[in-house]
């Protein structure tokens, strides 16, 4: 179904030569061992009438469900695209190639609406629809490659704007690999013009696929002094927030784009300090941990308002973390103060306040240093979890009960225990000073554990909170340990790290 591509438009890696035979056969899969990665089913079948390793490239990953502009799709990544299951169209428009162009422009902050626009030239084909010629060796390239949708020989228009797409800008100068290139983006591809390569190969299409899954990796947060904390990941749109210790913005993101912005200006309602925060996607409310301000804040997701403040009267007190029953009940832990808060809805319907739990005589004990700091709801409520980083401790508390007992773990201690994260019985721990996330799997009454793993990241950079979304972790990278001398590695990013 695809027309041949032309080897204008691809330089061929030596790794492009292979043979079907190269790649480990499997039934009904592909798998190839330069990136541990197969293809297989509608995917395998649509790649392979398509142009395979020419036109896509090689897998980078495995086909998985993913939030794409506000769907969830089954999709995979390749090097130079990525491919997109839609079940709910016939063949052969069940497999649809993503407008990645978009996606990568987007993920590097620039709107593509910005570039500047054209008037129609002699010898160019302009699109009205965005403003754009395309001319010379890129239209060449451009009109010789398209999907096969009529079974007739040549290629149509329709078929090069279905492989392509429209075009985002014109001609362009931008820096690739730290050299300067004439570029045209499209919707789904980016031509460059090569002129240090001889003929045909003077043209290539960028690796868009592989830029893009490579800038999922981090998420950039704008500022020089932001140290991030606390994260909240919003399943029901792909949104994730994150919290400044420097001035208490919450920054706003999302996991189809490579940057955060700003969402909750810092200094704004006295939230000069933020750390945990928390998500409560029923009820568009967002959580926010006032750290040593002693403020627990509740926002509304809708507008951004201030639903409700409450401070707590003891002191020392840092307020640190964050969880939410499926109640909407939400517990603050205070690392300073030996209290488990709670922000509930009282008779009158309104956000009310209150020293939940006292420590004092029960199984956790505070101690000198920060005591308390993660928290985690089991999925139906029963239990809270909460980390003690000084002593590496891990309780639980029964919701109904109030009773507080150890879980019991084989394995390392997790001292600089920070954030944590319960899915099922399985329970994450991000150790800060350590920089690693710890995997531990929980008994099936959640009072003891074995640690199953330790992991370490080269994207991790003192890592704090956690968030799940999807089959990924997004990490906090606080960089706390460069906030004496007032150096960090600039942006502040949240990793985004396969899970565990």
């Amino acid at each position: 179904m695809y027309r041949p591509f032309r080897p204008m438009l691809v330089l061929l890696w030596a790794a492009l030569l292979l043979t079907p035979a190269a790649a480990r056969a499997q039934t009904n899969a592909r798998c190839f061992p330069e990136t541990d990665h197969c293809i297989s089913g509608r995917f395998l079948e649509y790649w392979e009438q398509n142009g395979g390793l020419s036109v896509f490239g090689y897998p980078l990953g495995p086909q998985e469900e993913q939030l794409i502009e506000g769907q969830r799709l089954r999709a995979q990544w390749f090097e130079r695209t990525r491919l997109e299951l839609h079940p709910e169209n016939q063949p052969p428009y069940d497999v649809l190639l993503g407008r990645i162009g978009v996606d990568v422009l987007e993920r590097q902050g620039r709107d593509w609406n910005s570039f500047p626009k054209s008037e129609q030239r002699e010898g160019c084909l302009f699109f009205e629809e965005t403003g754009h010629n395309v001319c010379g060796a890129i239209l060449a390239a451009w009109q010789a490659n398209g999907l096969q949708l009529d079974n007739q020989p040549g290629v149509s228009f329709a078929e090069s704007l279905a492989l392509f797409g429209l075009p985002l800008s014109d001609e362009q100068t931008e820096t690739i690999e730290g050299q300067e290139y004439t570029v045209q983006w499209f919707e789904r591809a980016r031509f460059e013009l090569h002129p240090e390569n001889e003929p045909p190969y003077n043209v290539l299409l960028g690796r868009l696929g592989a830029e893009a899954r490579a800038a999922v990796e981090r998420y950039a947060l704008p500022g020089d002094a932001v140290y991030p904390e606390g994260i909240a990941y919003r399943e029901s749109n792909g949104d994730f927030f994150v919290s400044s210790t420097g001035d208490g913005t919450i920054f706003r993101g999302n996991i189809a784009r490579g940057a955060a912005q700003p969402y909750l200006a810092g200094g704004a309602d006295g939230r000069t300090f933020a750390a945990g925060l928390a998500v409560d996607d029923s009820r568009d409310r967002l959580f926010v941990s006032g750290g040593g301000t002693g403020h627990m804040f509740v926002y509304d997701l809708s507008n951004g308002g201030l639903l409700a403040q409450f401070t707590t009267a003891r002191t020392p007190t840092f307020i640190n973390d964050v969880a939410i029953l499926p109640s909407g009940e939400a517990f603050f832990t205070d690392s300073q103060s030996p209290f488990l808060y709670r922000v509930y809805t009282n008779a009158d319907g309104a956000l009310a306040f209150e020293e939940w739990l006292d420590f004092t005589g029960t199984a956790l004990q505070y101690q000198q240093g920060f005591n308390v700091n993660g928290i985690a709801a089991s999925e139906n409520g029963q239990y809270l979890f909460v980390i003690q980083s000084n002593t590496g401790k891990l309780f639980r508390i029964d919701t109904a009960t109030k009773a507080v007992i150890e879980v019991t773990l084989d394995g390392e201690p997790l001292t600089n225990g920070d954030g944590i994260l319960l899915d099922g019985q399985t329970l994450y721990v991000s150790r800060n000073q350590q920089g690693l996330i710890v995997k531990v799997q929980l008994a099936d009454d959640l009072a003891s554990g074995t640690v199953a793993s330790s992991t370490s990241h080269p994207a991790l950079a003192y890592p704090t909170t956690i968030a799940k979304a999807g089959d990924r972790l997004l990490v906090v990278n606080s960089q706390f340990d460069k906030r004496p001398s007032g150096q960090p590695v600039l942006p502040f990013t949240v990793a985004s790290i396969p899970l565990p």
